[in-house]
């Protein structure tokens, strides 16, 4: 019954997301993870690329 529910709930998120932002949960992920890689590379010139990745929640550089 709770695995019923958590899929119906999925699915509502996932097509709310898609109505209001013409976007893919994928996408929204993604587009915020830039944002904050925006910010951080403007404010941070300290900090490398790779350290700027792992900060925006990837775990491999290289698909940054």
């Amino acid at each position: 019954m709770i695995l019923i529910k958590k899929t119906v709930l999925q699915s509502l998120l996932i097509k709310i997301i898609k109505t209001e932002l013409d976007m893919t949960p994928t996408e929204m992920i993604r587009e915020i993870r830039m944002e904050k890689a925006f910010d951080l590379l403007k404010n941070n010139s300290d900090l490398s690329i790779d350290e700027v990745a792992y900060k925006v929640g990837y775990h491999k550089p290289t698909w940054f």
